[in-house]
C-alpha cells in the first residue's frame, strides 16, 4: 500500500458515519483547532483511503470541520488505496491511538467495529495462503495493547460464532485446573460485564461529592463481595 501526501478538495472527500468512532465531534476542539489553523500551526496531514475511486476521509474529521468553519477549501492529506473494510479497521484504530480520547462506550463499540473489519479484511488469518489463523494473543498484537486477548476471544464468540468455534481454544482456556470453556452465553454476559464495570469507572471520575463517592464504593465493595461470593473464580495471569 503506497501513500503519498498531496492538497485534495475538502469538497471531495467523503465523510462516512461507517469510519467514525465518535457519536459527535467536539465544537471546543474544532474551535480551538480553527485558531490554530488561522494562526498557522502545523497540523499533521488527515488521512483518506482510496476505496473503489471515492475519497474516504479515515483520521481527521475535527481537523476537516476546522478548516470549513473558517472558509478553507482544501487540506493536506496522506492518501492511499484500501478495501472498505481496511480503511475502517485504520479508522477505529486512528482513533484509538490518538487525538481526543474517546468516550468509554465509543472505545468498546470503536473496538468491537475495529475486529469487525480486522476479520473482514482476513486480517486474522496468517501464512503465505492465509489458511492459518492467528492466535487471540497475535491477534492482540495487532491492536497494539488497546485490548487483552481474553476480551478479544469473549467478542469473536459472541460477534464471529463461527470464527471463534474454528479457533477453539486456541490460547482461549482460563487458566489451569481443569476449568471448563464457557459457553457463548457466558462469555457475552462477561463481555457486558466488563462494559459495565469500565462505565461505572469512568462515570465515578465525574462525581465530586465525597458523600456520593463514599456511598458509591461502599455500593462497590458489596458487589465485589457478592460477585466473589457467587461461584468459582480464578485470577488469570497477566503476560509477560
Amino acid at each position: 500500500m503506497s501513500n503519498e501526501i498531496k492538497t485534495v478538495l475538502i469538497s471531495s472527500l467523503v465523510q462516512d458515519k461507517r469510519f467514525q468512532a465518535r457519536t459527535s465531534l467536539n465544537d471546543a476542539v474544532v474551535q480551538r483547532y480553527a485558531l490554530n489553523y488561522q494562526n498557522n500551526a502545523p497540523f499533521p496531514p488527515v488521512k483518506v483511503a482510496m476505496v473503489k475511486g471515492a475519497a474516504v476521509l479515515v483520521d481527521g474529521w475535527h481537523r476537516v470541520a476546522a478548516l470549513k468553519s473558517i472558509n478553507r477549501t482544501t487540506v493536506e492529506a496522506e492518501v492511499f488505496k484500501a478495501t472498505q473494510s481496511d480503511a475502517v479497521w485504520m479508522a477505529m484504530m486512528a482513533n484509538l491511538a490518538h487525538g481526543l480520547p474517546l468516550k468509554t462506550r465509543e472505545r468498546t463499540s470503536a473496538l468491537r467495529k475495529a475486529l469487525t473489519a480486522y476479520i473482514k479484511a482476513k486480517r486474522h488469518r496468517k501464512g503465505k495462503e492465509l489458511t492459518s489463523l492467528k492466535s487471540y494473543r497475535e491477534i492482540a498484537d495487532d491492536f497494539d495493547g488497546q485490548v487483552r486477548h481474553t476480551t478479544i476471544r469473549n467478542w469473536m464468540i459472541a460477534d464471529h460464532p463461527d470464527i471463534a468455534e474454528l479457533m477453539g481454544d486456541k490460547e482461549g482456556k482460563y487458566g489451569d485446573g481443569g476449568l471448563q470453556r464457557n459457553d457463548e452465553a457466558a462469555d457475552s454476559f462477561a463481555a457486558t460485564a466488563h462494559d459495565a464495570i469500565e462505565n461505572a469507572l469512568a462515570a465515578f471520575q465525574g462525581v465530586t461529592c465525597p458523600i456520593s463517592r463514599g456511598n458509591l464504593i461502599t455500593k462497590m465493595e458489596a458487589a465485589l463481595q457478592r460477585m466473589k461470593d457467587g461461584g468459582e473464580w480464578v485470577i488469570e495471569a497477566e503476560d509477560f
